[in-house]
């Protein structure tokens, strides 16, 4: 039981990070997505640091 909820958290990680890049990588660079200044870009575009 405790297994098959790892696997399915880590399938969930693993499809999510792939969803960023692919959503992130129409415009840019898909590894862009990695880069912590990407981040602070987007967080700080939508307000979310206040």
């Amino acid at each position: 039981m405790f297994v098959t909820i790892v696997i399915i958290l880590v399938l969930a990680l693993i499809l999510f990070l792939v969803g960023l890049m692919m959503g992130y990588g129409v415009l840019h660079s898909p590894f862009g997505i990695f880069n912590p200044n990407t981040w602070t870009h987007i967080f700080e575009l939508t307000g979310s640091l206040n």
